[in-house]
């Protein structure tokens, strides 16, 4: 089996030229409305093919314990609580949708928030089975060929800070997970989505 493939399935959206960002904030919601503001409390709108590309499947985020849910679903409530400015003019509004996927590999855990401008970041958590150099090579490698890309640190782990044409992305790699922050927002800077990856409950 392919090391990389579990990793393969966040990179595949991401360097797409975001697609599956302007996918998830359409006009038109296609996936999860949230009910109320409980964001575990949500309801299938649109039922998702289970068998995208032939391998992925969709799971309702109520369904995964919450001790395996490291992404925030709940910025919309914290967002007058975090101390940089950007996020405070342009604060998060709503969470779209959460929800789980499984690639056959392992899980990967998906928020996707509104901004009050009507821009959008989207949250991502993927089980990841290589090392955390495996992972920052892989993504220092190219596949953003449009970036500039830098390696950081936020919270004691690796961080690659990714600034393109197309997207802004924050890969944050741990042993055993690689977490994602994400925009194709112009108005959307790096240091927002460093404010935003801050807020994740990493497991080193």
């Amino acid at each position: 089996m392919n090391k990389k493939l579990i990793i393969l399935l966040s990179t595949a959206l991401l360097v797409g030229g975001g697609a599956y960002t302007y996918n998830a904030f359409a006009a038109e919601k296609t996936g999860y409305d949230i009910q109320n503001e409980d964001a575990r409390e949500i309801v299938e709108t649109t039922t998702p093919d289970d068998t995208v590309n032939n391998r992925i499947t969709f799971q309702d985020i109520s369904t995964i314990p919450e001790d395996e849910i490291h992404i925030p679903l709940n910025l919309a409530k914290q967002t007058a609580t975090l101390s940089y400015s950007e996020v405070n003019q342009n604060p998060i509004v709503d969470l779209v949708g959460a929800y789980s996927t499984n690639n056959g590999v392992g899980f990967e855990i998906v928020a996707n928030y509104n901004l009050s401008s009507g821009a959008a970041v989207d949250l991502i958590q993927s089980a990841s089975n290589i090392t955390q150099q495996e992972a920052i090579n892989y993504y220092t490698s190219g596949i953003y060929s449009d970036a500039n890309i830098n390696v950081s640190n936020i919270n004691g782990l690796p961080a690659i800070l990714v600034e393109g044409q197309h997207r802004k992305v924050i890969h944050i790699i741990s042993n055993d997970y690689v977490y994602s922050v994400l925009t194709v927002f112009d108005e959307v800077s790096i240091d927002y989505l460093l404010e935003v990856a801050k807020q994740i409950n990493l497991k080193i």
